[in-house]
């Protein structure tokens, strides 16, 4: 049984396939993470055990617009400090687990 996300993931063919992956590469509004970048973020969410990990589940959005992609959490003098990708700036940056 299939619900409508997973029957748009079936095609006949490999080609069809393709075809679907390259539309949505040209399509999605998504900023994409270059592979040095996600190896980095799974580097450090492995190296740090984040309490509160349904916290990086979900990207976040400043008032200017820019997307926080949380992805691991750390413990710094006591208080857990979140770490973030900034995809469009392509930059890092960390927060408090509060904020």
């Amino acid at each position: 049984m299939f619900d409508e996300v997973e029957v748009g993931l079936c095609y006949l063919t490999i080609e069809d396939a393709i075809s679907a992956a390259a539309l949505n590469s040209e399509t999605s509004r998504h900023p994409g993470y270059p592979a040095e970048v996600v190896k980095r973020m799974m580097k450090a969410r492995r190296a740090h055990r984040y309490p509160h990990e349904g916290g990086l589940r979900f990207d976040r959005r400043r008032d200017d617009g820019e997307i926080l992609h949380p992805y691991a959490g750390r413990k710094q003098r006591g208080t857990w400090r979140v770490d973030l990708y900034l995809p469009f700036r392509r930059s890092a940056d960390r927060i408090s687990s509060a904020e």
